[in-house]
């Protein structure tokens, strides 16, 4: 039988492991918008002009060139 401590740090263990999971995954999605918005900033036409997403009302980005 597990005492009480093994218990909680087997627990502990795999929250942290879910955590950092979604750590890793957010990141990796931040770098991706990112270099999302880069590529659109290049293909802009003005160079001056920087595009952002907008969001329609399903919550998916727009992006506008």
């Amino acid at each position: 039988m597990k005492t009480n401590h093994q218990r909680n740090f087997k627990d502990s263990k795999s929250n942290l492991r879910r955590c950092s999971d979604w750590f890793k995954s957010a990141s990796r999605n931040t770098f991706r918008n990112k270099a999302r918005i880069a590529l659109q900033t290049l293909n802009a036409r003005d160079p001056d002009e920087v595009i952002f997403p907008t969001r329609n009302a399903h919550g998916e980005d727009i992006w506008n060139d």
